[in-house]
């Protein structure tokens, strides 16, 4: 559950609403590991000057984790760690016009603010294909992302799925992640009766 409140607050474009769901998390999970705890408390801290001192208070008190000096380092490393270096593919349902900017504006927020230079990123579309093939940093244009925001694609998920990790397993040395933006709706065996 930890992991699952980290992703939506490294998603979630409003920083307020990245603290509130940090401040939440830390309210209510009672065991979490620690680059998550460490995350949730960058970003209460990121965002709300005013709780430091309390949170330092509160985990030294405990003495087993470390928080101090979290609101000044940078967010990748407060949700990551010192980790290898991330390779990220987003799996995008570009099938929905309602979540369609939501998704596209998300992922371009996590590209611009959170994959670092060393790390390799990618966009898939959902039953559509490759939108930016997994590939460094430094080597893709940033408007490739933001030119997705075209209703296409079919709702083939599980299929879409499997594509990316059968990308992600050929990488070596880096921490892999794959992040679906979709209402999970599967319609595969609909589209393979139809094409029938």
């Amino acid at each position: 559950f930890a992991e699952l409140c980290a992703v939506q607050c490294f998603l979630d474009p409003s920083h307020t609403s990245q603290a509130a769901r940090a401040w939440r998390a830390l309210s209510t999970i009672p065991r979490m590991k620690e680059q998550h705890l460490k995350a949730f408390v960058f970003w209460v801290k990121h965002v709300a000057p005013s709780l430091i001192s309390e949170l330092d208070d509160i985990f030294l008190q405990g003495g087993d984790v470390n928080v101090e000096g979290l609101e000044d380092s940078c967010p990748s490393s407060a949700v990551f760690g010192g980790a290898d270096p991330m390779a990220a593919i987003f799996l995008v349902d570009r099938t929905w016009q309602p979540i369609l900017d939501t998704c596209i504006d998300s992922v371009s927020m996590v590209f611009s603010d959170y994959i670092n230079a060393s790390d390799r990123f990618g966009m898939y579309g959902l039953g559509d294909g490759w939108i930016v093939p997994l590939t460094k940093k430094t080597s893709i244009n940033s408007n490739d992302i933001n030119t997705a925001k075209v209703c296409v694609g079919t709702c083939i998920l599980y299929k879409s799925m499997l594509d990316c990790l059968k990308v992600l397993s050929a990488v070596k040395g880096y921490s892999k992640w794959l992040v679906v933006l979709s209402d999970t709706v599967d319609l595969e065996e609909r589209f393979n009766s139809a094409a029938l």
